[in-house]
């Protein structure tokens, strides 16, 4: 598999709403970011803070996201990637996390839109963004915390040809069909 590193340093910023907060600082190690985040009170629907890093141009076919995380207490966040434009178009999963520091990968295949979204699945060849989001879907408004991430990239399998050259993008569970439209199975 083909890796793209996204490891601390300049790339990677700090988004909230306007009550909320986050900072990101160097980790233990150098590919390593430690996120401290705190969301606002004072519009509890909207409270945000997320941890960003774009995806450069070049990381078009990656197929999953990997890294090492923990948290200092129990706790659910949001995966997500998004896209350039109108609507702020974003797919996501949400991953469990607490202090004990776990191995997570998150395949294109598994996300789902985030609100409004053109397509049901991301153009991969699109995505700008990495987003590592805290929201009060999941966490009450007030509250803070601190995320450890370490190993963060963007990894390529042996690309699946779809029609006419594209990438195709099957779930986990998914086989690869041969033979001719309409029918399932094996070769004709």
């Amino acid at each position: 598999a083909d890796t793209v590193a996204l490891p601390y340093g300049g790339a990677w910023a700090s988004e909230h709403s306007a009550a909320s907060n986050g900072t990101l600082a160097a980790g233990a190690t150098p590919d390593a970011v430690e996120w401290h985040w705190q969301l606002g009170t004072s519009q509890p629907a909207t409270e945000f803070s997320a941890a960003a890093h774009p995806v450069q141009d070049g990381a078009d076919t990656f197929d999953r996201i990997e890294f090492t995380a923990s948290a200092d207490a129990p706790m659910r966040m949001w995966v997500q990637f998004r896209m350039p434009g109108a609507g702020d178009q974003r797919w996501g999963r949400s991953i469990y996390l607490d202090a004990t520091p776990r191995h997570v990968v998150v395949r294109m295949s598994e996300l789902t839109p985030q609100g409004f979204s053109a397509t049901r699945r991301p153009l991969v060849a699109k995505i700008k963004a990495l987003l590592l989001v805290v929201d009060t879907l999941h966490t009450p408004p007030g509250r803070g915390g601190v995320v450890h991430l370490s190993e963060v990239q963007l990894l390529r399998s042996e690309p699946v040809s779809g029609p006419n050259g594209q990438q195709e993008i099957r779930g986990p569970r998914e086989e690869q069909q041969v033979g001719r439209p309409g029918r399932q199975g094996g070769r004709q």
